[in-house]
């Protein structure tokens, strides 16, 4: 029972901060809708996904081979481990996060022929790529928090660095409508890398001195792991990119936002659950991995409870999505509810094989 309280407390705390953090994102999206309107809508889809396949590749997978690294060493009690994984993946994240911005601004003109069958948005990609800059800042802070189990400085920087970047990103699309589209991502990925940085930087591990072998041996281990975990959102991602530029090509801009936003509010319940989960899980997996039996346990718990939180509200959206596509968006995009229906049942799936 003490397992199952721990999982509940950690899920409630984060799942808390996450809900908060939809809801505002919720005005975030239906400010944008409504101001943009479905064809605008769909040019931010294709900007993030695009950007983000890029990020996938850059990034390694840091963000978490890092939480595992930082939990190992945590769970271990080797400070002068701990610190010196923490001060290499720091390093690692703002160097891979430069290498994103870098190819970026050497591949935007083919990044925008083939998202657009255009060359005009190559400079609103390379613009857009400031934000693996500010992936990078964020990804070391973040594994940081969430490898040492401070639930409550993840769930405050959250909360704050959804706030801010909605603020401000709704405020510059009200002012530019879609000229804003690409200040408007730059605002929310700058507000989240300043929250984690904000949090994180309390944090006192030490500084030990390092030679260029100790960040290989470091990096060595980080980026073994990231890899893999690289691989595997690779996938995820590729196939996002490719999904909406297919529908560009195939029906055009307004296609492409009622897609985003059908599966914007499919995923936002069930994102919810998986976020909350992967806050505590992973370091709890990290430090048991080499029990089986212990294990076994844990995934089992993790998956029961995920099914069990999921449910309600997979249910009420499957029964009320016109309604939830008319609230959270516009009257424009209700004609994708079926869509949606269908997209939520895939959500679901998600829950039960999440654990695994």
């Amino acid at each position: 029972m003490s397992s199952y309280r721990q999982i509940f407390k950690s899920t409630a705390v984060v799942g808390g901060a996450s809900m908060v953090t939809a809801l505002v994102g919720m005005v975030r999206q239906k400010a944008t809708t409504v101001l943009l309107g479905t064809e605008g809508y769909g040019l931010v889809g294709l900007f993030s996904s695009g950007i983000s396949l890029i990020g996938v590749i850059t990034g390694f997978g840091l963000g978490m081979s890092g939480v595992r690294q930082i939990a190992e060493s945590n769970g271990a009690g080797d400070q002068q481990k701990l610190a010196r994984t923490v001060r290499a993946l720091r390093f690692i994240s703002l160097t891979c996060g430069s290498l994103g911005l870098l190819v970026a601004l050497v591949f935007c003109r083919q990044l925008s022929w083939a998202t657009f069958h255009s060359y005009n948005y190559a400079s609103g990609f390379a613009l857009v790529g400031v934000t693996l800059f500010f992936l990078g800042v964020s990804t070391g802070q973040i594994a940081l928090l969430q490898g040492l189990r401070r639930i409550r400085e993840m769930a405050a920087a959250q909360i704050f660095g959804a706030v801010l970047g909605s603020i401000v990103g709704v405020a510059v699309i009200y002012i530019l409508r879609e000229r804003g589209v690409v200040w408007f991502l730059l605002s929310v990925s700058g507000a989240t890398a300043l929250a984690s940085w904000w949090f994180a930087r309390r944090i006192d591990v030490g500084k030990p001195v390092m030679t260029a072998n100790d960040f290989v041996a470091e990096g060595r281990g980080l980026l073994g792991m990231g890899m893999a975990m690289m691989t595997a959102s690779l996938v995820a991602n590729g196939k996002d990119y490719l999904t909406r530029v297919w529908i560009n090509h195939d029906l055009g801009l307004v296609s492409v936002g009622l897609y985003l936003a059908s599966w914007n509010m499919s995923s936002q319940y069930v994102g919810l659950i998986l976020g909350a989960m992967q806050a505590d899980f992973a370091p709890r997996l990290t430090a048991v991995a080499k029990d089986h039996p212990q294990v076994n346990r844990l995934v089992n718990e993790q998956m029961e409870l995920g099914v069990l939180l999921a449910l309600p509200g997979v249910v009420a959206t499957l029964t009320f999505a016109p309604w939830v596509l008319h609230l959270f968006n516009s009257r424009d995009f209700v004609v994708a509810a079926d869509l949606m229906r269908w997209l939520m049942i895939g959500n679901f799936l998600r829950v039960v094989v999440w654990p695994l």
